[in-house]
């Protein structure tokens, strides 16, 4: 069994994050068969509460952001959520693209900051979802003299 483990967990721990989520789609909706046991397969004792899938996925969550964290990210902080409820994502400056529009990460950290959250608040979200969020946002100037653009988002919209 060891053997078995150890080639298991060797192999399940090269895949991508979205391999690892769909195979353990797969053992979760099959898991009452014995021999798609995810307890026995990654060593766990199995409670029968679910613990064994469970913790399987937080593992996999906790590769995810090793991953994110290790690559691009784009850091924003917004001193202003506090009071406005509203982040501001700049896309130009001096009329000329800056911010979303020529941002290469694919992830974005938006930091809240203010008396309410005092920057301990971040909301991690990939460019391309957050731009998809900014589609008919209302645009304001602001920033280093008002030269800059910036959409205006409700925070809440982060987290749709």
């Amino acid at each position: 069994m060891e053997q078995a483990y150890d080639r298991f967990t060797g192999w399940f721990n090269h895949l991508s994050v979205a391999w690892k989520e769909k195979i353990l789609k797969y053992v979760y909706e099959h898991r009452p068969r014995p021999h798609l046991n995810i307890s026995e397969l990654m060593g766990y004792e199995n409670t029968g509460k679910g613990f064994d899938v469970d913790l399987a996925k937080g593992q996999i969550a906790e590769k995810m952001l090793q991953d994110i964290l290790a690559g691009k990210i784009e850091v924003k902080c917004d001193a202003k959520v506090s009071e406005t409820g509203n982040v501001a994502i700049e896309y130009a400056c001096s009329n000329r693209p800056s911010g979303i529009s020529t941002s290469e990460s694919p992830w974005w950290a938006i930091v809240f900051d203010g008396a309410r959250y005092r920057k301990e608040v971040i909301v991690l979200i990939q460019k391309d979802r957050l731009v998809e969020l900014l589609v008919n946002q209302r645009s304001v100037a602001g920033g280093d003299g008002n030269r800059a653009q910036m959409y205006l988002l409700r925070r809440e919209r982060l987290l749709e």
